[in-house]
Formats: structure tokens, C-alpha cells, sequence
């Protein structure tokens, strides 16, 4: 596949044209007739894929639609939950609160694996502004947890790419969330859940209020949602409550908060390499007197240390502590008798959230140039202090905050033109804010008070302090001192421990005119249309404090250079994200849909977007798509089809600037320090360098002149059928629906490699000729600082950037069976979806080898191979009950680094690479509900989540500080366990 151009353009739009022109002759001979009179007065809907309405709700592509009572019937509670369960839903997300990363507060899904940006997300059909903040730091996604569940009334899930409809990030499907509208009564929810295996509750509460009244001329529909969920940690559960004994691979071990660790001990292999705290005096004396209730504790083949029994797994944080509320109001009025309505929807979420931090730390190395080594190697004496102070220690809440403030406003006119085309004008503006905080250590103040001199870098590469161990100098809190180790901080820290703050705002104006109807005419049916035209301004502005913005000081404590010491910001060894940008975009798009026979029906759509110069070099082009529904029966649906997608440039990449620490072979220092020490390069290998630790930052590459990044481009086709096997025959009803998809993606953007930028600036130090980056870019990306009396240099500067480099591609199979039978003892149904990944693979350059993304542990694997949702109801008279399964099936396993004894089993040993043997389990859960109307007005529900308390698959590679010892990027929130609710509704 290669990038659409002109002449590409040109065949779809002739095309488009040749197709309207053929029948058109046709279709002005004919005469009309009574039929047509008559296939008018049947009901037409927009189903999400297509802007022109139809009679049947299967079209030309899959599109999986949950209802309201769906929702309600399979046990979920918010928008996230029930769409966490689609089948397609089948990629890995580095997000949750048990993974404590960047963004762990936020809700989003990875549908087809393709990553979480891919899938376009609209609101009643139309764009929102996204979550205001770098999702893992690089990328900007959508938060389905600021939808409140009681504004919604279904949600249509497209299967396959449409960008050709709906424009950018429509790769992997689209998700469009229909809001209510035309309530005519007043109801009110109140649902109070728990987990049922916590040792003590941790209840939810949730309320709505759904009010509306229908009016000659119009209506309102009005909601209110206000939710209140208790943290729920890992200590209120037996089976993680202890670290040390809980770890299911064997003998666990506390997180060593307070430790001192011997460095030539540990690199020649002497035991033990901790320091026990027993040399200080008695150790659990020692251990307790910091009052954070530390206690003596062992590592086997290291040695003793001061340990948290509070810390790890009993820390874990299966759901964050939050309070939102939400309010949602749709208005539409009819003027005159003209058919024009007025409408409008508004839409606001609030809420404050927090996520459990088990521990500010430092791990730095100390060198007491007072006293030998340990192992008679005639140096000084060398070790590292690793020291993480809990919420006890400090004596302050250590919880990373999260305030929330989302309002959406759309006002707009929709009408009859001509009495067979319906026209849509609407203005979307809608704006997120967010404001997060997090306690952490100050990067001056840490060194004043704990590590003092600097003395420059050891042979791994890190930084040597004196931690307050050289003749004359005094900390406050020195580390060199073993006693201040253990020791109860008291209020040394209190001016080290700040407040790291982000205030992020995102927001988009949308406006979009639509029209759809009917050309014309033929003997099979109408030629029906749609047109679109959008102007949408995005904008993004993330905004970190003073410090984070700041460099890092590069003088130690008593005011000398750090040399080559580059670390971030002005939070001790913390970076972040920083920028702003706007973007302003442009398009035009139609479909038409032809009947060409009784039986077959054609259906293409183009659509053409323009983007500024300034966000991407993508500029305009024409995406185009075909498709075709063939009905060799009435009952009978085969459809096949074919569009070609893209993803604009992310506006994280683009405008902002973000940190990052690596390890790299500086070969340009380690050349000038070579030639240094020995008076000239003869006798100079690069291989022979060691590796070192640096800080870079990636921005956008028109930050330093370059153009920004490209689109990313793809295609997708598919090949599928549905049948109604039986459609209301002796009160049954039974609908098969398959589906092949094909998908994929080109241009795919991946961070440059910061060793091979390294590498070319080598190349171009010694006069060759670099590999990737010319070397004019090179000196504009990597920037040095000279030391005047060595010669050597250090970097200063490091810019990396995102680039469009490679490609994936994958292969699906979709099933849908649909079930009902109405008969004396009740209703029954049977709802069931099932997905399987076919292939999955990935090319990172044209010329590497292609990486199996379904099968091989190292380069991917923790997409689920096959996935099944189905739900089995029952409805008699006033009660009825549902019991859904959701399977998952095999991952692989978790930790799989390294071909070579990089995939071994902590228990068994097993090379799980070299066997093949990297499967793990299938995971089956059961939610189950019941209901009851009391009345017409009062109905009761229970719902039960993970009705048999399934605990996720896990698997021997995890070590004990891999807690909760599941994959957490793959079952987020699963070792919740079982999740008991009761519900009561009134309607007035």
C-alpha cells in the first residue's frame, strides 16, 4: 500500500461521477409510480457508518449497538464498564489505577489492538475535545469515564475504518455514544454496590435523575448523575494484604524502604550485599524508630534491610477514590409550520479523584572518600541508599489528585429542503480542564539537605555524592549517615517535599452542516445521498508549575558544577510535559447509495480534508470508500467492502515537549575522554565504551526546523453476511451475522531512536556519512557543552523526535448470533459476540523483519488471541434475569524481555521461550442481574460482577515487586473480584 496522490484522487472521483451519470438516464425515463408513493411512508434511520438514512438496520458494514437495557441487563454501571466488554475491545491499555503510570485516572479503549488513538469517538455523531493530558506522555486520547451512563440511550460501535466518512482517527472503528432526548416522565436511580470479598466496605453510590416532557412543538430531556466510589486497595483483600506471604512464586519480599546497598559487594558477587541495620544496634529497634512502621526484613542472596509490610501489594490501587457529578439537557422546538427545529444539548462533568501513592523515594550512591572499600579494592568506601518514606514517615498525604471540569454546548437548526432532503447545522464547543497535584522532592532542597557534593559519575554511570561525609561539611539529613537512613525524618524534609502541579486545558469548536435525501429514482429503489461539510479548531494547552518547567540546578550543594549532569527539572529526577498548539481543519465529504438491481446495492463515499501547515505536513488529501450489499434473499445479507483511513498527526507529538531518561553509548564524549587520557586517538574502539545515563526530550521536529510529522495512513476491507434464520417464525427469532475485517496501517509514528541519533552524530564527528540523519538535523537535535580544561564534552541538549516509520496490519473474524423465543413460561434471548485475532504483525522499518504481534511474547502477544461477550435473558411477566460471560482467551506471558533466558518461570525454571510454552490461561467471568417491577412506577435490581469471584491468569515470570502478580494492562480492575449492587428506580 502507498500514500494516496493525485492520480488516485482522480480515479474515485471519476468513478463517483460515472456511477451517477449511468443511471441517470435511466432513471429520467422513468415513470413514477405507486410503489414509490409507498416505500416513502416507511421509517428511515442513520445508522453510525453512513449519514444516509435506510430501511434496514444491517448495512454494507458490522456495526455492534447497545442499548440502554442492555447496559442496565448486563450488570454494568458506567459507559466504561460495557464498553470494556465488546469483543473488539482486545488490546492492552498502559493505563489504570494499578499501574501507577502517567494516566492513571483515565478511561479509553484499544479496539483491534491498534492503539488507543485510533478509534474515533463522537457524541450524538458529532467530535468532543479530548482528555487534557499526554497519555503516557506522547499522546492525546478520549475519557469515557466523563460520560455519565444516565445520559446515554445506546451505543453504535463501527467494526471497521471510516475515515472516508467521518475524517481522522476512524482507523479501528468508530464509537458513537447517542445521548437521550423525548422523555415524557420523571425517574429516579439510586444503586449502592460493594466488592463482597473485601474485608471491610467499600461502597459506591450512585444517583440519577431523569425528568423530560414532550410538547406540541417540542420536548426537554434533562439528567442529573452523582457518583461517589471509595478506594479500593489491595489490603482489604487476603490474598494481597501481605506482601511477603501473598506472593504466589514463592518466598515475597517487603519493598526495601529503608536499605544500604554495598556496590562492590553487589558487582564482585560478595555476600551480603545490603548492609544490615543490626550493625546500628539492635534491628527492629532500628527499623521501627522512623515511625512508619517499618520492621527487619531479609532478601534471600542479598541480605537484611528495613522493609513496609504496608508497601506493595497491600498499596496496590484497584480503583481510585472519586466524587463526580454530571448534569446533560436536550431542548429541540419546532418553529411555525415551516419544519425548521431549533435544538440544543448540553452537557457538564465535575469531578475530583485521587490515586493511592505508596511513597516518596530517592535511590542515589554515596562515596565516603573517609574510608575504604569493603572488598579490599583500594578505593573508597562506595554504596547506593535507597529510601522510600510513606505517608507515616512524612506525615502528609502523599495521593496524586485529579479535578476534573468537562462542559459541552451545541446549539443548532435542522430542516426539510424541498420535502425530500434533510438538512443539519450545528455548532459544537465543548472544553476540559484539568488539574492534577502530587507531592514530590525538590531537586534543590534534595541535595542541600541529603546529598551535598557532588563527585562525580561512578562506573555505571550514576551520579556520587558525599551525602555529607566529607571533613567539615553538615546536612541537615545527610545520607552518607547511616543513622539518618533509618531515622524518623521529623521535619528535615518538610522544605524538601513540594507540590508538583499540572493545569491542562483542551477544547474544540465544531461546526458541521449535513444534508441526505433522495436523487432520484430508478426501478430498484431510490438513489438516496449525503453530504458533509466540517470546520473544526482544536486546541491543546498543558501547563506544568514553575519547576517542572525549570532545568535541572547544575550546581551541588556547596555551589560547584555538576559536569554532564542533565536530569530533567527542578523535581528531583521527575520530568514531564509542557506545550501548547492549535490546529485548524477543513473538509468536505458525500456518499451516495445506488440500487443497481433489486437485489444489489452499491454504495461509495469520499471525503476530502484539509489541515494547517503548521500541526502536520499532511496538508489535504481524499480518502475514498466502496461497498456493497447483495440480498440474494430476503432474509439473506452479503456485504463486502473497502476504505482507505488515516490518523492526523497527534497534537501531543506535534506541540509538546516531554522528558525522558535512557541509557546510551555516548561514543563522541567517550572518544574526547580517550584521547584525553592517553594524548591521542590511536588504538581507539567505540565498542569499547560504557554506557551512560542522559536525558533527552522529545518534541516536535518543527521545533528545530523540520517539517512536522505526517499522516498516518491505512486502509481496511471486509467480507461478511447476515442471516435471519428465523424472523418471528412460531414467535422465534434467530439472526446470524459473520464478518471478515483486514486492516491496515502505514506511516505509523514511532520515537526516533535515541542511540542511532547518537550514532549518526558519531558518524558525522569522524567524517562519515550518517545513516538515518543528515548531519546538518544531527547538530539541531544533539547539542554539547565543552569542559575547557579536559576537552571533553557533555551533552547539553538532546532533542528526539517522533517519526512516520512503520507499518502494521491484522485480520479479524466477528461473529454475532442473536436468539429469541417468546413462549408461555417467558421471554428468552441469547445475545452472543465473538472476535478472533487471525494474524497480527508489525514492521518497524522497510527493511527489518516483520515482528508477530499475536504470537511471540517479546515483541508483542498480550492481545487477547479470541474473545466472547453473551448473555442469556429470561423475562416473565414483572421479573425478569440476564447472566452474561465474558471469555477472554490467551495471553502470553508477562514478563518476556530477551530470547535468551529472558522468559524463564521463577518457580519452574522453563524457558518459556525457547519452548514455545508462553501461553497463559483463558480468563471466563459471569455478571448477573435480577429484576423486579413492584408496580408500574417502582422496580428493584440486583447486579452481580464476576459472580464466582474469578481471579485473573497469571503466571511464574512475575517477580514479587510485580505486584498484583497479574497483568494489570490486560485485566485492569480484575482483582477487585466480585462486585455485589442494589438498585431501586421510581418513575413518576
Amino acid at each position: 500500500m502507498t500514500r494516496r496522490g493525485s492520480t488516485e484522487f482522480s480515479i474515485w472521483q471519476i468513478l463517483l461521477l460515472a456511477f451517477v451519470l449511468m443511471f441517470s438516464g435511466a432513471t429520467l425515463a422513468q415513470e413514477e409510480s405507486d410503489d414509490e408513493d409507498d416505500s416513502a411512508d416507511l421509517d428511515r434511520i442513520a445508522v453510525t457508518g453512513s449519514r444516509i438514512k435506510r430501511t434496514d438496520i444491517e448495512g454494507p458494514a458490522q456495526v455492534i449497538t447497545i442499548d440502554r437495557e442492555q447496559i442496565s441487563d448486563r450488570g454494568y454501571t458506567t459507559v466504561f464498564e460495557a464498553l470494556s466488554d465488546l469483543t473488539i475491545n482486545n488490546g492492552f491499555k498502559f493505563e489504570g489505577p494499578e499501574s501507577a503510570l502517567f494516566t492513571p485516572d483515565v478511561q479509553t479503549l484499544n479496539l483491534r489492538g491498534f492503539g488507543v488513538g485510533n478509534t474515533l469517538v463522537l457524541i450524538n455523531g458529532r467530535r468532543l475535545t479530548n482528555y487534557p493530558a499526554a497519555y503516557q506522555s506522547n499522546a492525546t486520547v478520549f475519557n469515557f469515564g466523563a460520560i455519565p451512563i444516565a445520559s446515554v440511550e445506546r451505543i453504535e460501535v463501527l467494526a471497521q475504518g471510516a475515515s472516508a466518512i467521518y475524517g481522522s482517527d476512524a482507523v479501528a472503528g468508530v464509537i458513537n455514544i447517542i445521548l437521550r432526548s423525548d422523555i415524557d416522565e420523571t425517574t429516579v436511580n439510586v444503586l449502592w454496590g460493594t466488592p463482597t470479598e473485601t474485608d471491610q466496605t467499600r461502597g459506591d453510590l450512585r444517583v440519577q435523575i431523569m425528568n423530560g416532557q414532550l410538547f406540541d412543538r417540542g420536548s426537554y430531556t434533562f439528567t442529573l448523575e452523582y457518583q461517589k466510589r471509595e478506594d479500593i486497595l489491595g489490603k482489604y483483600y487476603d490474598q494481597y494484604d501481605d506482601q511477603q506471604e501473598d506472593f504466589p512464586f514463592g518466598e515475597g519480599v517487603y519493598d526495601r524502604s529503608a536499605l544500604i546497598l554495598d556496590q562492590f559487594k553487589s558487582a564482585f558477587g560478595v555476600f551480603p550485599r545490603y548492609r544490615d541495620p543490626a550493625e546500628l544496634g539492635d534491628p527492629n529497634a532500628i527499623c521501627s524508630q522512623s515511625g512508619g512502621g517499618l520492621v527487619y526484613a531479609f532478601r534471600p542472596g542479598a541480605g537484611n534491610f528495613c522493609g513496609d509490610p504496608d508497601s506493595g501489594a497491600p498499596a496496590v490501587n484497584f480503583q481510585n477514590e472519586k466524587e463526580a457529578w454530571s448534569a446533560y439537557f436536550n431542548g429541540k422546538v419546532e418553529i411555525g409550520n415551516s419544519g425548521l427545529e431549533l435544538f440544543t444539548d448540553l452537557m457538564y462533568y465535575t469531578s475530583n479523584a485521587q490515586s493511592n501513592n505508596q511513597w516518596l523515594f530517592i535511590s542515589e550512591d554515596i562515596l565516603d572518600t573517609t574510608q575504604p572499600d569493603t572488598v579490599d579494592f583500594g578505593f573508597f568506601d562506595w554504596y547506593l541508599v535507597q529510601r522510600l518514606w510513606n505517608e507515616e514517615e512524612l506525615g502528609m498525604d502523599l495521593a496524586q489528585k485529579f479535578d476534573e471540569d468537562a462542559y459541552t454546548a451545541v446549539v443548532g437548526m435542522r430542516g426539510v429542503f424541498a420535502d425530500y432532503h434533510d438538512w443539519e447545522l450545528s455548532v459544537n464547543y465543548s472544553d476540559y480542564e484539568l488539574k492534577t497535584a502530587q507531592p514530590w522532592l525538590k531537586w534543590r532542597e534534595t541535595i542541600d539537605t541529603m546529598l551535598g557534593t557532588h563527585l562525580g559519575v561512578s562506573f555505571f554511570g550514576d551520579d556520587w555524592w558525599s551525602g555529607g561525609t566529607l571533613p567539615g561539611e553538615s546536612l541537615a539529613f545527610g545520607l552518607g549517615d547511616p543513622n539518618n537512613v533509618y531515622a524518623d525524618p521529623g521535619d528535615a524534609l518538610r522544605n524538601v517535599v513540594g507540590t508538583q502541579r499540572y493545569d491542562n486545558n483542551s477544547d474544540d469548536l465544531y461546526v458541521q452542516f449535513t444534508m441526505s435525501g433522495d436523487l432520484f429514482e430508478m426501478k430498484s429503489g431510490p438513489v438516496s445521498y449525503a453530504l458533509v461539510a466540517e470546520f473544526e479548531d482544536s486546541s491543546i494547552e498543558y501547563v506544568p508549575d514553575e519547576l517542572l518547567q525549570q532545568r535541572a540546578p547544575t550546581t551541588d550543594a556547596n555551589g560547584d558544577p555538576i559536569a554532564g549532569s542533565l536530569t530533567g527539572s527542578g523535581w528531583w529526577r521527575l520530568t514531564g510535559f509542557n506545550g501548547a498548539g492549535d490546529r485548524e481543519r477543513w473538509s468536505l465529504g458525500g456518499e451516495v447509495r445506488i440500487p443497481v438491481l433489486d437485489t444489489l446495492t452499491l454504495n461509495l463515499a469520499g471525503r476530502y480534508d484539509d489541515y494547517d501547515s503548521t500541526s502536520t505536513s499532511f496538508g489535504g488529501d481524499f480518502t475514498p470508500s466502496a461497498s456493497l450489499e447483495f440480498r440474494p434473499l430476503s432474509n439473506l445479507l452479503l456485504r463486502a467492502g473497502y476504505t482507505e483511513s488515516f490518523r492526523a498527526p497527534d497534537m501531543a507529538l506535534v506541540f509538546l515537549r516531554s522528558g525522558f531518561f535512557t541509557t546510551v553509548f555516548d561514543d563522541v564524549s567517550c572518544y574526547e575522554q580517550y584521547v584525553f587520557t592517553n594524548g591521542s586517538d590511536a588504538g581507539f574502539d567505540n565498542a569499547d565504551c560504557e554506557t551512560s545515563t542522559v536525558f533527552g526530550q522529545r518534541v516536535g521536529a518543527q521545533e528545530f526546523g523540520e517539517e512536522p510529522l505526517d499522516a498516518e495512513t491505512g486502509d481496511s476491507w471486509w467480507l461478511g453476511f447476515s442471516w435471519d434464520i428465523l424472523d418471528n417464525v412460531a414467535n422465534q427469532s434467530l439472526n446470524l451475522t459473520v464478518d471478515y475485517t483486514n486492516m491496515s496501517l502505514e506511516q505509523r509514528v514511532l520515537q526516533q531512536s535515541t542511540q542511532g541519533l547518537l550514532n549518526d552524530e558519531y558518524s558525522c564527528f569522524i567524517g562519515d556519512e550518517p545513516s538515518t540523519t543528515p548531519c546538518d538535523v544531527v547538530a539541531k537535535q544533539v547539542q554539547r557543552k565543552v569542559d575547557p580544561t579536559t576537552g571533553i564534552s557533555f551533552i547539553d541538549t538532546l532533542l528526539v523526535t517522533s517519526i512516520n516509520q512503520f507499518e502494521e496490519e491484522a485480520e479479524f473474524i466477528d461473529v454475532h448470533l442473536t436468539y429469541s423465543v417468546n413462549t408461555e413460561a417467558g421471554i428468552f434471548q441469547f445475545d452472543g459476540l465473538y472476535n478472533n485475532m487471525l494474524s497480527h504483525t508489525r514492521r518497524l522499518t522497510p527493511t527489518s523483519t516483520e515482528a508477530d504481534l499475536k504470537n511471540d511474547p517479546i515483541a508483542g502477544g498480550w492481545d487477547f488471541r479470541s474473545s466472547f461477550t453473551g448473555s442469556l435473558s429470561w423475562a416473565y411477566r414483572d421479573f425478569a434475569t440476564t447472566l452474561t460471560a465474558i471469555y477472554r482467551g490467551g495471553s502470553t506471558v508477562f514478563n518476556c524481555s530477551t530470547a535468551t533466558n529472558g522468559c524463564t518461570g521463577n518457580v519452574s525454571g522453563e524457558d518459556y521461550y525457547a519452548t514455545e510454552n508462553w501461553w497463559v490461561d483463558s480468563y471466563t467471568t459471569f455478571n448477573l442481574t435480577a429484576s423486579y417491577n413492584w408496580t408500574d412506577e417502582l422496580l428493584t435490581r440486583i447486579r452481580i460482577q464476576n459472580l464466582f469471584d474469578e481471579k485473573p491468569p497469571t503466571d511464574d515470570t512475575h517477580d514479587f515487586f510485580d505486584q498484583p502478580w497479574y497483568n494489570v494492562f490486560v485485566y485492569s480492575g480484575a482483582g477487585i473480584g466480585r462486585y455485589a449492587a442494589l438498585e431501586l428506580e421510581y418513575t413518576f
